[in-house]
């Protein structure tokens, strides 16, 4: 069983930026992540260069009914890092275009995101956990052009749901459109690994109700 334990600073930092001033969580905890995790969970594995400039911070306005029935209106910060896909590793489904920009979120976004609309919504808080890879902190300053392995989910729009929070959502959805999330906090890796890297990175899963080629015969020996 994996060891539960407060968020390390870093992170926390991180996540303070993904909220509103006003949200108020219990603790944060992570569970932590292996590399072995990575490579199996991973939708994609790239081996990216940091863009010019590296990050970006994207405001999501949105607003909600309140359990008083007003409306709130604020807004969510949402950082991102702008990377240049050089190789692809590995890639389900559809792989993206070498020379293509790509910008990335945490993988906590969404669900801290839930968080703050419930907290600001009916005042109700909660304890999430998240997974954790020890790996390179890429929304922390880093070398020009530096050179990372990224693991991360293809870009997925984010539908809003019928419900209380619908055009916050739909406004998350906007501010997201084209982006990736990766897999888990940390989720990169310093480019000379990627040898080690390619080598335990499984084949591509088989997609459900596909169905294997049959194995092809023998030749015959001939006469």
């Amino acid at each position: 069983m994996r060891r539960l334990r407060p968020l390390a600073a870093l992170l926390v930092l991180t996540l303070a930026a993904l909220l509103p001033s006003e949200a108020h969580l219990s603790k944060v905890y992570h569970e932590d992540g292996s590399l072995t995790d990575l490579v199996n969970q991973a939708d994609w594995a790239l081996l990216v260069r940091l863009d010019t400039p590296p990050t970006r911070v994207v405001t999501v306005p949105y607003s909600l009914i309140t359990k008083d029935n007003t409306r709130h209106e604020s807004t969510y910060a949402l950082p991102v890092v702008r990377v240049i896909i050089e190789e692809v590793l590995r890639a389900e489904d559809e792989p993206p275009a070498v020379g293509a920009a790509l910008e990335l979120y945490a993988p906590e976004t969404l669900t801290m995101f839930e968080l703050t609309l419930r907290y600001e919504a009916t005042g109700s808080t909660k304890s999430p956990i998240f997974q954790q890879f020890e790996g390179e902190n890429l929304f922390a300053p880093q070398p020009a052009n530096a050179r990372f392995i990224v693991f991360v989910r293809p870009p997925n729009g984010n539908e809003p749901s019928p419900g209380a929070y619908e055009s916050a959502w739909a406004s998350m959805g906007r501010a997201t459109q084209g982006m990736s999330a990766f897999m888990m906090g940390g989720a990169a890796l310093p480019a000379s690994r990627r040898d080690e890297v390619l080598a335990m990175l499984p084949p591509p899963r088989v997609r459900t109700g596909t169905v294997p080629p049959p194995p092809v015969p023998p030749s015959s020996p001939r006469q």
